[in-house]
């Protein structure tokens, strides 16, 4: 670093030299002079070329020296100066001054690496900014700021190391601060405090120089004594890095010395703590390999308190966390498997109750899928009566929820047990250990019972019942079950409202058809009474009537029992023709004698047919229905036309007799007018009578 710092120097001379030879002030020889010097310490600093490779830095002497040979103008040189000040600190940073120094290398350190760097780049900048004022007149404002930049650089680099001297003779424990140091820098801060005084006062208001040889004098002696301070500093950095070498050799000889015995002594106590470390520690391994194979409960049991009892203390609470959380995590995994579990239960036995329609089956089916789904020891579905006084027990899986029902089970709503409390207040409610919850009363049909949990069946805000589910476990319910049971019975609620609608869409369906079919079934026995029974045998290729009064027995049975019979030869069928459940006839088909017996699709057949028929027939006596209601109605418009043109009383009378006479074949008709509702006393100017013969 010093070479670096004798490079740095013999550039500043020989810039200032330049300058001066350029303005008349010194002559060729003393530039030559100068160039010399600079070439000198680079070639200097080219020789200890080793010493920088060593450190790994990335300059070279030879690139500083192939840069100075390009040197043509003064800012290629500041261009120089600052590749040495990177330099320097590359060197400094690179070395092993910076590894753990004391106080007292420390800022000798900062004072030879940063500091007197720093300041003898702005002492030079700022001889320059003077020399350049005495040649131009002045200064201007940017080149003024500048100048007063350096100037508070200097000074605060100034106060920094007079700082670290101080603190480093205070600590000076490797003796790198010496008596002729602090002198120096005694020196050195005088001269430097009288060339910055100078350089203040010297300006005039203008920034022009009033002596600039007294200037060039004052930094003569800065850079001077600025150059002493380094060498001594540097001198003292590297004796107190020496001393610290030194005293660091020492301690290294000692610690190998101490190494060596502590090595013998512990080759003697190696074999006596061999035996209790290796039993420990061959308890960690196997503990460790069963642990990684999945066994979390390893344990190693030990209970010294030496280093190997610490690990293995660790170990085990280690263990115990890992195990610790494990469990969680399989309780957790557990609790999210179980709903999961739950929920498809729950939408499996949801589908199978919707798809039932009949409310008892839906009770009883829902009560047995709960049961054997989710294993509680008590399933009941209780509804409420029509003035919502009661719920009543109609369905359960147990045997004890047996007797309740047959017992006719009903408990006080808002009154009695979990179930009318539920019911009042359509809220789901839970009873832990039942047996001694003083709220509810003790059911010796069900004495197993620890626990309880009731659920209102709710549709569109409108309550059916509770659906009352207990356990023989006393903690068998949480509360997160309720909003897993509430979805079943949401299900169940419509379920059983859906069974409701069906039942009652099926009575009026019922109804409809028993009225429908009581009418049809009049309509064929009025038709069969007045026309006389009729008919027909088909034989290839021929169809002719046949007298029915002698009806074959097959026939007979077939209409008198609506189900097929089949002949005693085996070749022949008789196959109802029935409308609204009620034979009005009957088919007989008859195979010939070569041919096989009758195969169930050719049965399926006949019975199709059959029924193709029995639609035929009807349809055909819907159709004379509304013909003959269409004429009827066609007549009594006729009667009413012409009546309605009669103006006179006797007239719309005879009329009217004679029409209804005409159009009730085989009737007698009387119109007679009475003054009384009940007859007794005819009017005798308002008695008509018209008889009207049966052949009219």
């Amino acid at each position: 670093m010093r070479d670096l710092w004798m490079v740095t120097d013999s550039l500043q001379t020989y810039s200032t030299t330049s300058i001066s030879f350029q303005n008349g002030e010194a002559t060729q020889q003393d530039l030559d002079a100068a160039q010399k010097l600079v070439l000198e310490n680079l070639q200097r600093l080219q020789s200890n070329t080793e010493a920088t490779k060593s450190l790994g830095v990335n300059f070279t002497p030879d690139s500083l020296i192939n840069k100075w040979d390009t040197v043509q103008a003064p800012e290629d040189i500041t261009t120089l100066f600052e590749d040495i000040s990177a330099a320097i600190r590359e060197v400094g940073d690179k070395s092993y001054l910076i590894l753990d120094p004391d106080l007292d290398t420390y800022y000798l350190m900062d004072a030879v690496l940063l500091k007197l760097p720093e300041n003898q780049a702005a002492l030079y900048k700022l001889k320059l900014l003077t020399d350049q004022a005495a040649a131009n007149n002045g200064l201007s404002l940017i080149e003024l700021n500048e100048m007063q930049n350096y100037l508070s650089i200097i000074t605060q680099n100034l106060e920094g190391i007079s700082r670290g001297l101080a603190v480093a003779s205070e600590n000076n424990v490797n003796q790198a601060v010496s008596p002729s140091l602090q002198n120096s820098f005694k020196k050195y801060a005088d001269s430097l405090n009288d060339y910055l005084t100078t350089t203040q006062q010297n300006l005039d208001t203008e920034a022009r120089p009033k002596d600039i040889g007294e200037l060039n004098r004052l930094y003569s002696q800065a850079v001077s004594a600025g150059n002493e301070f380094y060498m001594l500093s540097s001198q003292g950095l590297e004796q107190g890095i020496q001393n610290r070498t030194r005293a660091f050799s020492l301690r290294v000889t000692l610690y190998i010395l101490l190494s060596a015995i502590s090595i013998i002594i512990a080759f003697f106590i190696g074999n006596r703590l061999m035996k209790s470390i290796s039993t420990p520690l061959r308890k960690t391994i196997e503990a460790a390999e069963q642990f990684a194979s999945g066994n979390l409960t390893t344990r190693i049991d030990y209970s010294s308190t030496d280093e190997a009892g610490r690990v293995i203390h660790a170990f085990n609470r280690l263990a115990a966390e890992v195990e610790a959380n494990q469990n969680t995590l399989n309780q957790r995994s557990e609790a999210m498997a179980d709903k999961n579990l739950k929920l498809e239960t729950i939408s499996r036995v949801a589908r199978e109750v919707t798809s039932i329609r009949d409310l008892p089956s839906v009770l009883v089916t829902a009560t047995n899928l709960v049961h054997e789904n989710f294993g509680y020891y008590h399933v009941g579905i209780f509804l409420l009566d029509d003035r919502k006084e009661y719920a009543i027990l109609v369905a359960t899986n147990s045997e004890g929820g047996r007797k309740m029902l047959d017992r006719g089970h009903q408990l006080k709503i808002g009154e009695t047990g979990i179930v009318g409390y539920v019911a009042e207040s359509l809220q789901a409610r839970i009873a832990l250990d039942v047996g001694n919850d003083a709220v509810y009363f003790n059911n010796p049909d069900l004495p197993k019972t620890r626990s309880e949990l009731a659920l209102p069946l709710v549709v569109s805000g409108q309550i059916l019942g509770v659906i009352d589910v207990q356990s023989t476990q006393p903690m068998a319910f949480k509360q997160e079950d309720i909003a897993i049971l509430q979805i079943l019975a949401e299900q169940l609620a419509i379920a059983i409202q859906n069974a409701n609608l069906f039942s009652e869409a099926k009575k009026a369906v019922d109804a409809a058809r028993l009225a429908y079919g009581e009418l049809s079934r009049d309509a064929w026995g009025k038709i069969l009474q007045n026309q006389p029974r009729i008919g027909y045998i088909a034989t290839q290729p021929t169809t002719a009537e046949t007298n029915v009064n002698q009806v074959e027995p097959s026939l007979a049975k077939a209409f008198e029992t609506g189900d097929l019979i089949l002949g005693t030869d085996g070749l022949s069928i008789s196959v109802p023709i029935k409308i609204r459940g009620q034979a009005i006839g009957a088919v007989r088909l008859k195979k010939s004698e070569i041919s096989e017996a009758w195969t169930q699709e050719e049965t399926n057949l006949a019975i199709a047919l059959s029924d193709q028929l029995s639609g035929a027939l009807e349809s055909a006596r819907l159709y004379r229905e509304s013909q003959q209601r269409a004429a009827r109605e066609s007549l009594v418009s006729d009667i009413s036309t012409r009546i309605s043109s009669i103006s006179n009383v006797d007239a719309i009378l005879r009329e009217t007799v004679q029409e209804l006479g005409q159009t009730l074949k085989n009737t007698s008709v009387t119109f007679q007018l009475l003054d009384q509702p009940n007859g007794e006393k005819p009017a005798s100017d308002a008695r008509r009578s018209v008889n009207r013969s049966p052949e009219r």
